[in-house]
Formats: C-alpha cells, sequence, structure tokens
C-alpha cells in the first residue's frame, strides 16, 4: 500500500520505486529511482577474476506472496560455473525491502558491491530547493559522513570499518542500504562528469563470506525522511534528517 516497486531480470535492478502518497513538482505519482535503465542501486562482484557487473546479467525471474508479503526470487548460472541467486522480499507496513544475494562457485575473498550510481531524482518544482538538500551519506564506525553538491572532477573520498548503512537524500526523501550488526566494509564516493556537469557516485563494498555460506543480506529503505520511521530501524538512519544547527 506505500509503493509499487518493478524488478527488472536484466541485472536484476529495481527500474522504479513508486511512492503511492506523494507526487512530485508535475503532480505524478513520485518515483525515487533516476533511470529506469540505472535503477535505484545498483550491484556488481569484485572476484579475483575481475569485476562481475550485475546489470550485465540476465536472470530468471519468479514472484510468491508468503506471509502476505511479496518475494521476488532471480537465478542466473553462468557457464564458467557460478551461480547466483538474489532476493527481494517486500515490506508492506514499511518502505523497505530485504534484499539477499546468494553466491555459488566464486572465489574466496569476492566482495560485493553496492553502488547508488545518480542519487534521487529531481522532485521539487524548483531545481535548486533539491540541489541544496541533496546528499550522498553514509554511517561508519559510528561517524555521519555527509558530502553535498557538486565535487569538482577527480575529487573522492573513503572510509573503511564497521558499516551501518549507505544511501543517499534529496530534500525530502532517502534511499539507503542498512546492514545487520558488525558488518565490515569499505565505502566510497567520488565525482563523476565534467565541470558543472558532476554528481557523487557512492557505493560500499562488503565481504560475501566463505564460499557456499549463507546469504549476505540488506535492508533497503526507500521513502520519507520521517524521524519516527528512521528511527525504527537503529541503525543511525535518522541522523540523515536534517535538523538543523548543532547547538
Amino acid at each position: 500500500p506505500l509503493y509499487v516497486a518493478t524488478v527488472d531480470p536484466a541485472g536484476g535492478i529495481l527500474s522504479s520505486w513508486r511512492l503511492t502518497d506523494y507526487t512530485d513538482h508535475r503532480e505524478w505519482v513520485a518515483d525515487l529511482v533516476a533511470s529506469p535503465t540505472s535503477g535505484l542501486f545498483q550491484l556488481a562482484l569484485l572476484t579475483d577474476q575481475g569485476r562481475i557487473d550485475l546489470r550485465d546479467v540476465p536472470f530468471q525471474i519468479e514472484s510468491a506472496r508468503i506471509d502476505g508479503r511479496d518475494r521476488v526470487t532471480l537465478t542466473t548460472a553462468n557457464p564458467s560455473g557460478w551461480s547466483l541467486r538474489l532476493e527481494y522480499t517486500f515490506a508492506t507496513e514499511q518502505y523497505s525491502a530485504l534484499v539477499d544475494l546468494q553466491a555459488n562457485g566464486l572465489s574466496r575473498g569476492t566482495d560485493l558491491e553496492i553502488i547508488f550510481p545518480h542519487g534521487l531524482p529531481r522532485l521539487e518544482k524548483t531545481a535548486k530547493t533539491d540541489e541544496q538538500s541533496s546528499a550522498t551519506l553514509a554511517f561508519v564506525e559510528n561517524s555521519f559522513i555527509k558530502h553535498r553538491g557538486q565535487k569538482k572532477p577527480g575529487w573522492s573520498a573513503t572510509e573503511s570499518g564497521t558499516v551501518q548503512w549507505v544511501g543517499a537524500r534529496s530534500k525530502y526523501f532517502l534511499a539507503a542500504a542498512i546492514f545487520e550488526s558488525g558488518t565490515q566494509g569499505i565505502y566510497e564516493a567520488h565525482s563523476e562528469g565534467e565541470e558543472s556537469e558532476t554528481h557523487v557516485r557512492t557505493s560500499v563494498r562488503i565481504p560475501l563470506g566463505e564460499p557456499g555460506g549463507p546469504p549476505l543480506s540488506f535492508r533497503l529503505y526507500a521513502g520519507p525522511l520521517e524521524l519516527h520511521r528512521l528511527e525504527k530501524y537503529e541503525a543511525g538512519l535518522d541522523r540523515a534528517v536534517d535538523l538543523g544547527w548543532k547547538p
């Protein structure tokens, strides 16, 4: 009832995430996906044989309704011997989904990369309104990281340690990947584009664990910047809300 999500079997990306109770400046249903081909976020596998961009991977897709929740399962098997199972379980009472990735046949030391490529789309009538509030965000080692506005070409930032969440916000909305307590990873942000056309690409690298082990899981939040909703995740997600200057 809160949102309508679309899963594309080409890459397993979320090609739209429409909020049923909100509209944009055109009075259309607000969609938190800036580009359907890029998705709300992207996934890649970093192996000792190179990078596997899941946008290039065709999946078989199945959907089911279990305990009142929609579950979409995507599977693929590569001729070189590895296989993947990507599963989304969509919450009904929250603006969120549980994401599980199970990989088999990949070498030890493989990382999952989760990327927010463009931030959130412009939804306000005046572009400057969104630009002033847009930011890429992370909560790493109990430190809140926030990068606002356009950056010069070549700009980058990185932080490693315990990653609680990584994401992007606009004036009123947030999209973030929330990790289980104690998850170790590397957060990275860098500018893409040229001069005044740059944007910040935000990503996090998380170890997949031992081959054949349990799936890597994280929680996706994609919805309004409402403090009472974000506090329920108990991961410092409420820090994304701008409460003004510190005293």
